[in-house]
C-alpha cells in the first residue's frame, strides 16, 4: 500500500490485487462447482474496508452479488491514508536517514527502495507500523490521520483504482448496487485501546474533525 502521492508509486496494489483476484473468480469458479452469479465477498476489519472499496470500483460490477462487513467499512478513519507522500518519506528515513533530511525527489525514494534487501525492508515496515500503534510516537500518529499502509486517492489515470473520497462516492450513489451486511465483532481492537489516554486523544480527534 506505499504510495508517494504522485503516479511514480501511485498506491492501492492491495485493492488492485484484490479486484483481480475477484475478476478471476468470477470467470474461473464454475471450473471448481461454483456459480459466478452467486458470489459474496466478505471482510474483516481492514478486510471489511476491502471489501467495501470494492464495491466503489466499477470495474467489480457484475462480478459479486453480496458484501459483508464485519468490524470495519471503508468510511473509517483509519481506512484511508491522508498523507501519503509524508508517510513514504518517514518510512524510508528508518532505512537511510537522509530522506529525512534531505531534498529527495519520490523517484530517488522508489529506487532506493527497490535496492534493499527483502529482509531490511520488512523489519522496517515492522517497527513502523507498530511504533505508530502501539507507541504514537509519530507526530501524525492519529486514527483522524488513517493507517500508515492504507488506501489513498490516487492522481486520475487507467490504471487508478480510488480517485474520489469514499464519503462522496457512497453519497452520490457511486458503488456496486448489491445486498451489504454490516456487523461488528465483540473487543475488536481492544488490545490497542489499554492505554486510557489514547483513547482519550482519540476521542479529541475525533471532536476536532466531525467533518
Amino acid at each position: 500500500f506505499l504510495s508517494t502521492g504522485d503516479h511514480v508509486i501511485s498506491g492501492n496494489n492491495g485493492l488492485k490485487d484484490s479486484l483481480l483476484a475477484l475478476e478471476w473468480v468470477h470467470n474461473n469458479i464454475k471450473l471448481f462447482g461454483g456459480d459466478p452469479e452467486k458470489v459474496t465477498i466478505f471482510g474483516h476489519s481492514s478486510g471489511a474496508a476491502s471489501v467495501a472499496y470494492l464495491q466503489l470500483n466499477p470495474k467489480a460490477e457484475g462480478w459479486f452479488k453480496g458484501v459483508i462487513c464485519q468490524s470495519g467499512t471503508h468510511l473509517g478513519s483509519w481506512a484511508l491514508q491522508r498523507e501519503p507522500r509524508k508517510t513514504a518519506f518517514a518510512f524510508a528515513s528508518l532505512l537511510n536517514e537522509t530522506f529525512q533530511t534531505d531534498n529527495h525527489t519520490t523517484e530517488e525514494l522508489l529506487k532506493y527502495l527497490l535496492s534493499v534487501p527483502p529482509e531490511d525492508l520488512d523489519r522496517a515496515s515492522n517497527a513502523f507500523y507498530f511504533d505508530h500503534i502501539f507507541n504514537d510516537i509519530a507526530e501524525h500518529a492519529s486514527n483522524m490521520q488513517g493507517s500508515y499502509f492504507g488506501p489513498v486517492i490516487e492522481l486520475k489515470s487507467e490504471e487508478a483504482f480510488l480517485t474520489e473520497k469514499m464519503y462522496e462516492l457512497v453519497r452520490d450513489g457511486k458503488y456496486v448496487k448489491v445486498p451489504l451486511m454490516i456487523g461488528f465483532t465483540s473487543e475488536e481492537c481492544i488490545e490497542y485501546y489499554a492505554d486510557a489516554n489514547k483513547t482519550k486523544r482519540d476521542m479529541e480527534d475525533y471532536d476536532a474533525h466531525l467533518e
